[in-house]
C-alpha cells in the first residue's frame, strides 16, 4: 500500500535523493555545495551552520531544504556533532506518523476542494488505509514527499508554507522519532533501541536463551544496543513471533 501511495502521482523524486546526495570537494565541503555556501571545517563550522540554516530555513526552496538539511546531518555524523532533535527531522531521518500524514493530506484536500487537486490529495490518502501507524522506508518517503511537493505547486500552496501548512518534508518526516533508534519488528511493531537496551540482560536470557543472549552482552551484565538491533531481524520467525508479543507492551 505505501509503494502504490508512493506511485500513485507518477514524479520524479530526484531533488530528495540525488541532490541530497551531492557533495564539494574533501577540501571545501559545504553544506549546499553547488553555491558553496556554510564551508564546514570544524565541529563549530557545523554548529554554526545548524544555527543559521534553521534561521533562513523559510526562506529556502523546498530542494535546498531536502539537500541542505540531508548534508548537514552527513557532516555532522563525520564531526561528531549532535544536531536538534528538529534539525534530523528536516534532514528527513525520522519516522512517519500516518495519522499525521493523513491530517495535513485531509488539509490539503478542504484548501483545494472543488479542484482535481483535491481528488489528486484524497487519493494519496486513502492508499494510506491499513498502513500501520508509523513507518520509515527512506525511498518510499522521499517519494510521497516528492509527489506532495508537485501537487503543491501546481495548487498554488506553497504559499501557505510555515503558515497554514508544513512543506512536503515536514509533512511526511512528521514525527520525533530518528529511525536509526528504531527497529521494525514484524510489521508495523516499531521499537526504541533504548528502551530494549534498558531491559535487564535476564529478560534477554528468558526470552532467547543464554548463548544467544550472551552475544548482546560483553560483560555479562549489560546489553549492547548495536548488538541488540543487529540480533533480534535476524531471529527465525517462530522466536520472532515470542519476541513480538513480548515486547508489545514496550512499543
Amino acid at each position: 500500500m505505501l509503494e502504490k501511495a508512493a506511485e500513485v502521482y507518477e514524479l520524479d523524486d530526484d531533488i530528495y535523493v540525488a541532490s541530497a546526495e551531492k557533495t564539494a570537494s574533501a577540501e571545501e565541503r559545504y553544506v549546499f555545495p553547488e553555491q558553496q555556501r556554510f564551508l564546514v571545517k570544524t565541529a563549530e563550522d557545523v554548529k554554526l551552520a545548524e544555527t543559521r540554516i534553521r534561521e533562513i530555513y523559510p526562506t529556502l526552496t523546498v530542494e535546498d531544504r531536502a539537500s541542505g538539511m540531508f548534508q548537514l546531518c552527513k557532516l555532522a555524523k563525520e564531526f561528531g556533532v549532535t544536531l536538534h532533535p528538529s534539525t534530523e527531522k528536516l534532514a528527513g531521518f525520522t519516522l512517519t506518523s500516518t495519522q499525521r500524514l493523513k491530517d495535513w493530506l485531509g488539509a490539503r484536500r478542504e484548501v483545494t476542494r472543488g479542484t482535481v487537486f483535491s481528488d489528486a490529495f484524497d487519493k494519496i490518502s486513502q492508499e494510506l488505509e491499513g498502513v500501520a501507524p508509523e513507518f520509515h522506508d527512506r525511498e518510499i518517503q522521499t517519494k510521497l514527499a516528492s509527489a506532495i511537493h508537485e501537487l503543491d505547486k501546481e495548487a498554488g500552496l506553497t504559499r501557505l508554507y510555515g503558515r497554514k501548512l508544513p512543506d512536503p518534508i515536514q509533512t511526511v518526516f512528521n514525527s520525533e522519532k530518528l529511525a536509526e533508534d528504531t527497529l521494525e519488528l514484524g510489521t508495523g511493531m516499531m521499537l526504541n533501541k533504548q528502551k530494549l537496551a534498558a531491559l535487564p540482560l535476564t529478560f534477554w536470557k528468558d526470552l532467547l536463551g543464554d548463548n544467544v543472549a550472551s552475544e548482546i552482552s560483553s560483560d555479562g551484565e549489560t546489553v549492547n544496543p548495536e548488538a541488540l538491533m543487529q540480533l533480534l531481524p535476524t531471529l527465525p520467525d517462530d522466536v520472532k513471533a515470542i519476541a513480538q508479543k513480548q515486547l508489545s507492551s514496550y512499543v
